[in-house]
């Protein structure tokens, strides 16, 4: 290994990243990509190629893929772009793109990393969030509601010149001892 050429080693980590290594054309199609591109997506690498990248990105993630392409070729780096891409068995994946242009050279060299599972687990995460919060509005609903009436119990007993049942602390009632 000691003696073994640097482009060798190179290649090797291309080949056996897990994450989407890739360089892309200025002209929007992918020139290399290795071998994690279809593990996740299903495409050939030679389907991938053959068409440009915004043919596989989610019809919603467009207008904003279009323009991290601008920001690239206007040669500023981008971080953590996120968008979705097609699977060839018609499912969507998440991306999360590290990429850096090379205008002079007319290409982007790219990272892209699979965030599919994240962005599942955030959703669920939002849905339990605002589940909570029902809950938490429903039960505080509750809670007023019991203070209100026993205010009005109060108010009643007043009226009808009996002492209050409920004392009043720190913005609930309690009832008397």
């Amino acid at each position: 290994m000691d003696s073994e050429p640097l482009p060798s080693v190179f290649e090797r980590v291309f080949t056996h990243a897990l994450d989407l290594l890739c360089v892309a054309g200025f002209d929007g199609y992918f020139k290399v990509l290795n071998p994690a591109w279809t593990k996740a997506l299903g495409w050939t690498t030679a389907e991938l190629l053959a068409r440009p990248w915004l043919d596989f990105v989610h019809p919603d993630d467009h207008q904003a893929t279009r323009n991290a392409t601008l920001h690239l070729r206007d040669g500023k780096l981008l971080y953590q772009f996120e968008n979705r891409y097609f699977c060839k068995d018609g499912t969507v994946r998440w991306l999360s793109w590290d990429s850096f242009p090379y205008p002079d050279d007319q290409v982007i060299i790219a990272v892209a990393r699979d965030i599919t599972q994240r962005k599942q687990l955030e959703a669920k995460m939002a849905e339990q969030l605002r589940e909570l919060q029902r809950w938490h509005d429903v039960t505080l609903g509750r809670e007023t509601r019991v203070l209100e009436l026993k205010r009005e119990v109060n108010e009643l007993l007043t009226q009808a010149g009996l002492p209050p049942k409920y004392q009043s602390v720190h913005d609930g009632l309690k009832p008397d001892p």
